[in-house]
């Protein structure tokens, strides 16, 4: 009589390990694409702060109208022109790059009596890498959304603002 073994032979092994390892991937991608998307909404919400911080800055200061630097939004002092800061996963401002995923500026150089402005949100990092389609965030006084990719160009804002 023939003992019979129990068990898996080999190649269900490997069969079951590569579904694993396939099942993984997928999953990998997936996270990665939400921590991709989050990252981008932490670069977001801290465009709408500071717009809506200057919106009362203009609102208390009339005379001078908008802000022209971020001291008087979120007191954060910058050394370079255009006034930029950068920001980390948690949307905390700091001066250094270190650790950040954007780097938030002015579009453009404000003047000192600034009756517009016009912010950017630039990805840093991997952010940059793995959000080349939407790189660039700008959210401009009128409330106007806009994006650019990876090279610089205009990209339907809907595609970067509303996921």
């Amino acid at each position: 009589m023939r003992n019979k073994s129990s068990g898996f032979t080999l190649i269900e092994l490997l069969v079951a390990v590569l579904i694993a390892a396939i099942l993984a991937r997928i999953g990998f991608d997936v996270y990665r694409k939400y921590i991709t998307r989050a990252n981008r909404s932490v670069a977001k919400t801290a465009l709408m702060s500071l717009a809506a911080k200057q919106e009362l800055q203009a609102l208390q200061n009339p005379a001078t109208g908008y802000a022209v630097d971020f001291v008087a939004l979120n007191g954060i002092t910058s050394t370079t022109t255009p006034p930029s800061f950068y920001i980390d996963q948690g949307g905390t401002a700091s001066t250094s790059a270190s650790g950040s995923i954007y780097q938030i500026s002015f579009a453009s150089t404000p003047t000192a009596s600034a009756t517009a402005y016009a912010f950017q949100a630039v990805a840093q990092g991997v952010q940059a890498t793995r959000d080349a389609a939407c790189k660039t965030l700008i959210l401009n006084a009128t409330g106007l959304k806009q994006a650019q990719n990876s090279s610089g160009t205009t990209v339907d804002p809907s595609s970067c603002w509303d996921k």
